[in-house]
């Protein structure tokens, strides 16, 4: 990943934002899991079948 992000400046940004916003996320008072515990369960369940699906299709 180090040699891709070394070329690809999207993914290179597309990290740092995610950082970002984890870095942000674990600022919320009483935060064990990154706020994960603000969103009700379906939430949390859609954004899992979200990334579940978004991993699939970049996949080769």
């Amino acid at each position: 990943m180090n040699l891709h992000y070394g070329i690809c400046v999207w993914c290179l940004r597309y990290r740092d934002q995610l950082a970002m916003i984890r870095d942000l996320l674990r600022q919320f008072p009483g935060s064990t899991d990154g706020g994960a515990e603000l969103l009700c369960e379906e939430a949390r369940e859609r954004i899992k079948e979200s990334l579940r699906q978004a991993g699939e299709d970049h996949r080769p």
